[in-house]
């Protein structure tokens, strides 16, 4: 049966759907982390006094991870996010997903002092996806 006209749903715009593919594609690549170690760089549970938000997925070797941050409603555009249950013998490639950046920090960097997450408007994120070089 055809769904009438009348609640029949917009066309989805063509660039709406690629960044939807995008946003798939990326998932994909840290999905498998979801279920291994979680612990929130903010505490307790996540969240900073300024109103950021961060849950951090550590694989058991600690060679890779990945952070999702939220800046959510907070009036600071800049929040560093310490990271733990890294390899402190371990330098890492992050790559800030929506930034489109990459760096490369040292496992006791990232744990001490942290990764500075800057993101411009309240309502967005940031992912942060990690892996140790060999």
């Amino acid at each position: 049966m055809p769904i009438p006209k009348s609640i029949a749903r917009p066309p989805v715009p063509a660039a709406v759907i690629e960044r939807l593919k995008a946003n798939i594609a990326t998932y994909k690549q840290f999905r498998h982390l979801l279920m291994q170690q979680v612990s929130y760089p903010f505490p307790p549970y996540g969240r900073s006094p300024q109103g950021w938000e961060a849950m951090q997925f550590t694989d058991d070797a600690a060679n890779e991870a990945v952070v999702l941050c939220f800046r959510g409603a907070s009036s600071q555009s800049v929040s560093t996010v310490r990271l733990s249950r890294l390899r402190p013998d371990a330098r890492y490639s992050v790559r800030r997903q929506d930034a489109g950046r990459d760096d490369e920090v040292t496992g006791p960097d990232l744990m001490r002092g942290g990764m500075i997450v800057e993101l411009a408007q309240a309502g967005t994120s940031e992912i942060l996806q990690l892996k140790a070089q060999s």
